[in-house]
């Protein structure tokens, strides 16, 4: 019946599930598929071997799907299938709110980040952008897993902004700018 799905955390625009139904009496692209969710609500039937669940909140989930065949019969094979759905983007704040000085061409940067999936920082993806905030020209670009960035051989009397971008598991993003 199922031949793979997303299984999260991931958002809901992002899942789906590939199914491998057969049928004697029913062409393979006429075969419906119903997701039913948490035991509860039913997705509308959807055609082909590729569905979604576009509409689910964030949390987990127990989707149990089935086949329907032409004359809408039900296939007796039920999947049961744990989804992780994550719709939120992170939290983002600086770890201090003093100004950042520049020390020896060099300066240290840090955030904090938080989901309702997960609190555990070195989850996230962060791309951090170090510009000049005259010209826009990037000095630094930086992609990592932690929440902490140096950056060093800075040039002297420029000023400086910079843009961290951190992406959750899901894909969700959020931005902050210094």
């Amino acid at each position: 019946l199922v031949q793979d799905y997303t299984r999260g955390p991931v958002r809901s625009d992002n899942f789906s599930i590939t199914m491998n139904s057969v049928d004697n009496d029913t062409p393979t692209e006429f075969l419906r598929h119903v997701v039913v969710v948490d035991g509860g609500e039913s997705l509308a039937p959807q055609f082909g071997r590729n569905i979604g669940a576009k509409k689910l909140s964030t949390g987990n989930h127990l989707l149990n799907v089935y086949a329907l065949d032409g004359i809408n019969n039900q296939g007796k094979a039920i999947a049961r299938l744990p989804v992780l759905i994550d719709n939120d983007a992170p939290e983002l704040a600086w770890r201090k709110k003093t100004e950042t000085v520049l020390h020896k061409n060099s300066t240290v940067f840090e955030v904090s980040a938080r989901d309702n999936v997960t609190t555990d920082e070195s989850t996230f993806r962060y791309n951090w952008v170090l510009t000049n905030a005259d010209t826009f020209e990037v000095l630094h670009q930086v992609q990592s897993n932690t929440p902490r960035q140096q950056f060093t051989n800075l040039p002297e009397d420029t000023p400086m902004g910079l843009t961290v971008t951190v992406s959750d598991e899901a894909g969700n993003e959020s931005m902050l700018e210094w």
